[in-house]
């Protein structure tokens, strides 16, 4: 089976994020060959925004550990479920 390449993130959007913010995000978290897939409000979680990357665990690594880039993100309280999703 190959590894994690989906990435489910459930927090709090920042006060007065706007849809620009999460496109800004999407843009520069291209460099770690990932890709913003949804940006949505989940269901039965405290939590009022989810967002779906899909990419290479090594990338989603390599976002996490870049504090410049991953402070682009319009959430806070965060939390990520990984998954594996055959194409």
């Amino acid at each position: 089976m190959a590894g994690f390449n989906h990435f489910i993130i459930f927090g709090y959007n920042r006060e007065g994020a706007t849809s620009e913010d999460y496109d800004k995000f999407g843009e520069a978290i291209k460099k770690f060959d990932l890709e913003l897939k949804l940006v949505g409000a989940p269901f039965g979680v405290s939590e009022n925004r989810v967002i779906l990357l899909k990419g290479p665990v090594t990338g989603y690594e390599k976002l996490i550990g870049d504090s410049e880039t991953f402070s682009l993100l319009p959430m806070t309280g965060n939390r990520t479920i990984t998954v594996y999703i055959p194409d």
